[in-house]
């Protein structure tokens, strides 16, 4: 209390005897924020006493605005502090707030501009630059801002006041730009109607009407060029300094009428911006009008002679930018208007572009034949490194837009159809092509679509393009009168590639651009669209046996591979293929990788495709050159079961290895742990079982040593893994570098790491249950697993152990003859040969239930089986072969005895001796 008395009374000084500014302003503050207020209004009142003898020093309000303290500025104002008082530097608080570009505090001091408007002197306070009170009201952005300008006008403030023209960031800006430049639209009215000049300029030579624009203010901008419609004829057309006129603006709004009192007043229909600005670089009017899309200003502008041919800074004419940006209605407005002039210009943009190209597009006929008459060059080009067709001539676009009777006209004043295009495409090529390209221009040239249009509009012409689409016959007549005019069907392009090979490809694709329903009929005209094209070609000589020279790839090889939409991308190729194939094409010719279109088929996933060239004689073993890999090999490797099985079927050899020796079954566990989805693992699980039982061994090692096994560790397929382990798989086979399988778990620590280890886990506890062998690595790498491990608990363990007790006991109670079930898991495949033939054993294990009775067990007894039916059938073959070699018959137990000692393969080498002794002699 005492504190603040003191320095009441006799306040801080300077060295000069003068109160110290800013301390005095932290006094204040701090009564303010100890609720002082005595303390506070008496400074206040010192601070006034002060301002009084006109001397310019910074009032607490400057110093609260400085220090952008809301509270402070709030409480002085309230007080009735002098917002017009200049500091030393000859700013006001509210010049301060503007130079702080503080918008809050700005609003609050503007809040208050009124207050002293009675004073006859110091209305409108200026700072050194020449910024006043007014253009500050026009720049705030408070609700009761045109208020404050209304003041300040009917104090007799000019509306048209400018900043001086050397100010550094507002030179000669009006309050008009202001109130632009901020979006003060009730401002910029009251200006208006105040008498304020849309001609006048900035220092940077721009109006108001400038500004607006190029902020894209479309309502502001609307606002200013009605002004224009008060000015008397002869005004003038102000521009700015990249010679952007009033006029140019008008002509990219939709208001014809302000466009035609321009042009009443004088403008120049045919003036042009600058061409060395960054915007609109050599635009004229009618270049404005097509970028805005206003149809009534460019039939206008045309009427008073807007010259059609005149181009801006990159060689476009409007004509150009309108095809350029795919607005049909604009592009046959100014054809129409063309059509009508005799010997009409022919103008090309950077890249060779011709309005005759544009009119072929769009087939004016009667523009076409204006500038054909008036001796346009039938065959122009546009240039091969364009961006948008390179290389195309007129009937190249016919082709493209399937323009029939352009294209007809183009033809009779001899066109050339051998013309080729950057690609090497003629326009016989074009035409058949139904790319997502192609469908995309006829989409944009048929439906009422442009490229700007936003997916949700797309979606609204759906009904609409299924119309034109499923009523298409153009590409049919294109085709066959360019054949009439002897195009060369089998003519290659720059890649090798014939006609024939462009129709095998069509876009489906396209139906997504446009959130088209699948529908059948849309898939269907899709489908009779190629057939019917390759169809007409193959009728017309085309050469089905054509090869690429670089690849050696041919057509059939070609429609295979191509990538398409899953709804589409089987059932129509077959037609095709059913066709060349019909006509001799050979199913398995191969490219120059050794690959074949069943290679291709089975790896794309084309079960009506790979039944179709099975059907027609394709070596189904047929190995390519890079890997060595057969169909099989393909078709496990990308897990296609379903395809696996017809291989299979129709003789796929199982044996088959790769270039690194591996087989299918190597391939079909060779697909990593991440992104594991279910359908991967029952195709997985499928296909070793198919395998397995169409002969291939278990435990085959590739060139390396490894198993399957091995490979299924090593990528962590825990699906693969545990039906290998289940089928017999060994996991004491060791490869070449001396590793067994569960070995590459150490390694890999990652995924599926804990699945993996949970299935070695349980097979590894079972084996040595029963006695069967575990190498000393085995031992060693599942220790060390374990002790990385933390999933199971010692409960876990001791759990599964004691189930382990019960299901042996149980099925020690279960005799098959002498032996008992869990005897059986003891037996060598001489003695599971002979209880192989036991109905018993037999019916035991092919029970339904018997997963469910013996479900830890199980599977081992199932090998078991297994084993004994493999060696049971080994022997039987056997026996008939050795039968045949010695001549005379045998007893099943002294056959026996003989086979005891050698293996299943032994004895597979004693049939093919056998069968081999038989070629020879029925060949004598």
């Amino acid at each position: 209390m005492e504190h603040f008395a003191i320095h009441y009374r006799y306040m801080y000084v300077n060295e000069n005897g003068e109160p110290d500014e800013v301390l005095n302003y932290d006094i204040f503050c701090d009564a303010l924020f100890k609720k002082r207020l005595e303390i506070a209004e008496s400074i206040v009142r010192n601070d006034f006493k002060k301002m009084l003898k006109r001397k310019p020093f910074n009032t607490l309000l400057h110093l609260a605005v400085e220090q952008e303290d809301i509270s402070a500025i709030e409480y002085l104002l309230s007080n009735r502090a002098s917002i017009k008082f200049k500091n030393t530097l000859g700013e006001t608080p509210l010049h301060l707030a503007v130079r702080k570009n503080n918008a809050e505090i700005l609003d609050i001091i503007c809040s208050h501009i009124t207050y002293g408007h009675k004073e006859k002197t110091n209305i409108n306070p200026t700072d050194s630059q020449g910024l006043s009170h007014m253009h500050i009201a026009c720049i705030s952005n408070n609700s009761l801002n045109d208020l404050h300008v209304q003041h300040f006008l009917e104090q007799g403030v000019p509306a048209n006041i400018p900043v001086n023209f050397n100010s550094p960031q507002w030179p000669g800006y009006t309050p008009l730009h202001f109130a632009v430049e901020h979006g003060n639209m009730r401002v910029a009215k009251l200006l208006l109607q105040s008498g304020a000049d849309v001609s006048l300029k900035n220092g940077d030579g721009a109006t108001a009407l400038h500004i607006a624009f190029l902020k894209s203010s479309i309502c502001m901008v609307d606002l200013l060029l009605e002004a224009h419609q008060s000015l008397e004829p002869g005004s003038v057309n102000p521009s700015n300094q990249t010679g952007l006129s009033h006029f140019h603006i008008a002509c990219s709004q939709k208001n014809a009428s302000i466009v035609q009192g321009f042009i009443e007043r004088g403008a120049d229909v045919n003036a042009h911006v600058n061409f060395d600005t960054w915007d609109y670089c050599g635009f004229t009017p009618l270049h404005m009008a097509v970028h805005f899309r206003s149809s009534d200003t460019i039939g206008l502008l045309i009427k008073y002679g807007a010259n059609i041919a005149a181009k801006e800074a990159r060689g476009s004419t409007p004509l150009h930018l309108a095809f350029e940006n795919g607005y049909k209605k604009i592009v046959n407005l100014i054809l129409s208007s063309a059509a009508q002039q005799n010997n009409p210009k022919n103008p090309v943009n950077q890249w060779s572009l011709s309005h005759f190209h544009i009119a072929c597009v769009h087939n004016n006929l009667d523009m076409m034949k204006n500038f054909l008459e008036s001796g346009v060059a039938v065959d122009e080009a546009v240039h091969v490194e364009a961006h948008s067709f390179p290389g195309y001539t007129a009937l190249h676009f016919a082709a493209e837009f399937e323009r029939v009777e352009a294209a007809e006209l183009l033809l009779k004043w001899n066109a050339r159809v051998d013309i080729k295009d950057c690609d090497g495409l003629t326009p016989l090529h074009v035409a058949c092509q139904q790319n997502f390209s192609k469908i995309s221009h006829l989409i944009q040239q048929n439906v009422d679509v442009d490229s700007r249009m936003h997916r949700y509009e797309l979606e609204s012409k759906v009904s609409e393009f299924s119309k034109w689409f499923n009523g298409r016959t153009e590409y049919r007549s294109m085709i066959e009168l360019l054949l009439r005019y002897n195009s060369d069907v089998n003519c290659r392009d720059y890649f090798d590639r014939t006609p024939i090979y462009h129709a095998c490809e069509i876009s489906p694709k396209i139906l997504e651009q446009f959130a088209v329903k699948v529908t059948a009929s849309l898939v269907n005209k899709f489908e009779s669209t190629r057939f019917e094209i390759v169809k007409l070609l193959v009728d017309s000589g085309a050469d089905i046996f054509a090869r690429n020279e670089c690849t050696g790839k041919t057509v059939l090889y070609h429609l295979v591979e191509l990538d398409e939409c899953l709804f589409f991308i089987d059932r129509s190729k077959v037609k095709i293929a059913e066709l060349l194939l019909k006509k001799g094409v050979e199913a398995s010719v191969r490219i120059k990788n050794g690959m074949t279109p069943l290679h291709l088929a089975v790896t794309k996933g084309l079960p009506k495709v790979v039944k179709l060239l099975l059907t027609n004689n394709a070596d189904v073993n047929t190995a390519e050159h890079i890997n060595l890999e057969t169909p099989l090999h393909k078709a496990c490797e990308n897990l296609h079961a379903d395809i696996a099985q017809m291989l299979l079927d129709n003789g796929a050899d199982v044996t088959a290895r790769k270039k690194n020796g591996q087989t299918a079954l190597h391939e079909v566990v060779s697909s990593t742990d991440f992104d594991f989805t279910d359908a991967n693992a029952k195709a997985t699980s499928d296909l070793v079982v198919r395998l397995l039982d169409a002969g291939c061994d278990v435990n085959v090692q590739d060139y390396e040593g490894k198993t399957p096994l091995h490979v299924a560790c090593s990528t962590l397929n825990f699906v693969g893994a545990q039906v290998l382990l289940h089928n017999g798989a060994d996991i004491n086979l060791e490869d070449d570098s001396g590793k067994a399988p569960l070995s590459y778990c150490l390694f890999h620590c990652r995924g599926n790491f804990h699945r993996i280890y949970y299935i070695f886990y349980e097979h590894i506890t079972k084996i040595k249950y029963i006695g069967y062998h575990v190498s000393k690595k085995n031992k060693a790498y599942f220790s060390r697993i374990g002790k990385m491990h933390n999933y199971f608990s010692v409960e876990s363990a001791r759990y599964l152990s004691g189930e382990y007790i019960k299901e042996f006991h149980k099925m020690s109670s279960k005799k098959i003859g002498t032996s008992s079930l869990n005897e059986m898991l003891q037996k060598d495949a001489n003695q599971l040969a002979v209880y192989a033939k036991n109905k018993t054993f037999r019916k035991i294990v092919t029970a339904k239930k018997f997963s469910e009775m013996f479900p830890f067990f199980g599977y081992l007894l199932k090998l078991q089986y297994k084993k004994g039916c493999a060696r049971l059938k080994a022997m039987k073959s056997a026996k008939l072969a050795l039968e045949y070699l010695i001549r005379r018959e045998l007893p099943d137990a002294c056959a026996e005895l003989i086979f005891k000692d050698l293996d299943n393969e032994n004895l597979k080498h004693l049939v093919v001796a056998s069968e081999t002794a038989i070629e020879i002699h029925n060949s004598q």
